[in-house]
Formats: C-alpha cells, sequence, structure tokens
C-alpha cells in the first residue's frame, strides 16, 4: 500500500508538470527512450520507514516529449543539508544501476564500511571502491588482472589511471581487487586511513550484499567477520 501511495503520488506530480518542461531539453541523453532521470525533491522532514524517505524508484510510463519516464529518486529537503549529503549521491548512484552495499538484515555490520558510498551514511561521502565505478559507473574501463609476480604500483582510486588491479581466485565465480585509498580531498576525506584495501567480488547474478551472505563485495579489514562473509 505504501508503494502504490508513493508511486501515485509522483505520477499525479509528473503529470502535473511535463507540460511545463521545455522542449528543447535533452532528457534522454543515452537515446534509450527514457527520461534519464528524475528528482523530486519533498520540503520538510522524512519520515523514517514511511512514505516520505529517500529512495531510488519506478513508476509507469509517462510521455514527456516523446520519451517516456521511467526511473526517478525521491528526496527529502532535511536529508540534503549539512549531515545528509551523502543520501544525494547514494540515491543518484542507484539511479546509474548500482545496488546498496550494505546488509538490509544487519545494517551495523561493516560488511564495506566507510570505503564505499553505497555502504556508508557519513557527510561529506566516500567515493565509490573501484570495482563500483567499473560495473555500474562504467568510469573505469577495465580492471587489469595480475598473472605473475612482480613490482605493481597502484595511484589513488581519484587518479584517472592505473588505480586498482584484480587477482584471479581459484573460485572461478571470485576474484579480488586492490586498490589504493589515500585520505584527502572533499570524497576520501571520510575512510579509515589511507593505504592498500582489499576486497573480493562474487561474480554470481544472483549475490547482493543488500539479501547476503554471501556477498557481492566483501573487503578485508581488521576485526571482519568470517562468518558473516
Amino acid at each position: 500500500m505504501r508503494c502504490n501511495r508513493k508511486t501515485e503520488l509522483v505520477e499525479k506530480a509528473t503529470n502535473y508538470v511535463k507540460s511545463q518542461i521545455p522542449e528543447y531539453l535533452n532528457l534522454d541523453y543515452n537515446s534509450d527512450g527514457e527520461v534519464d532521470n528524475i528528482c523530486f525533491i519533498i520540503r520538510g522532514q522524512a519520515d523514517l520507514g514511511e512514505l516520505l524517505w529517500p529512495s531510488r524508484d519506478n513508476m509507469s510510463p509517462i510521455a514527456i516529449d516523446s520519451v517516456n519516464t521511467h526511473v526517478y529518486n525521491l528526496l527529502i529537503e532535511n536529508y540534503l543539508g549539512a549531515g545528509y549529503s551523502y543520501t544525494l549521491y547514494h540515491e543518484m548512484f542507484h539511479t546509474i544501476g548500482a545496488p546498496d552495499l550494505y546488509n538490509g538484515s544487519y545494517p551495523w555490520f561493516p560488511i564495506i564500511g566507510f570505503w564505499d558510498l553505497m555502504a556508508s551514511e557519513i557527510d561529506p561521502p566516500p567515493s565509490m571502491c573501484t570495482y563500483m565505478k567499473y560495473k555500474y559507473g562504467k568510469w573505469i574501463s577495465s580492471i587489469p588482472e595480475i598473472t605473475q609476480s612482480g613490482h605493481y604500483t597502484l595511484n589513488p582510486i581519484t587518479a584517472s589511471s592505473n588505480n586498482c588491479y584484480r587477482i584471479p581466485s581459484s573460485d572461478s565465480s571470485e576474484y579480488f581487487v586492490l586498490e589504493f585509498r589515500k585520505m584527502t580531498g572533499t570524497f576520501e576525506s571520510s575512510v579509515y586511513g589511507t593505504g592498500l584495501v582489499i576486497y573480493r567480488i562474487n561474480t554470481n547474478l544472483n549475490v547482493r550484499n543488500y539479501s547476503g551472505p554471501p556477498y557481492e563485495v566483501y573487503v578485508y579489514r581488521k576485526d571482519g567477520s568470517l562468518e558473516k562473509q
């Protein structure tokens, strides 16, 4: 019922304003026939666990200048200011296709912690790990694989190149990613520290952190739990 109310709310709002949207605006940059994204910002406070809570969701198709709506973000005014800016970044990355990296049943269990935007609630938020940038953001074209011993150099993930490596696992459905995190700048100032981060990737399509274990992304860290990985 709650989802139906939210869908009805955003669909009515879209129908109300669609005639006011200028025709010259490019609403479909990737030319897939759908509006890339719509953001609805509700004035006031969020209500935890109820209708008015930040989220990314889908609505029924509504034509706007020959393209249909599909994906939208519902954001709350008081969750966009100081202390809550991570909400905007988190929900927008959902729009691009990224999943949550926390466990829905155990949100306090630090599978990833402050190493990724999709797992933490901290302001300013951390960046995304290189795997998330590669798979969901498409900002990294590939993760080079290490297949033999040698000396390898990593740049911080804020660099545009040479910022990650992967190591194959004995399990064909898994591999390990190495990246260098440097506590600096706006979006890396919130991470735990500066140094090498190693995490395991599970490539099975039905594996997601939210419904794990097992987890799609699991960071090896001090005081980690093998039982819940």
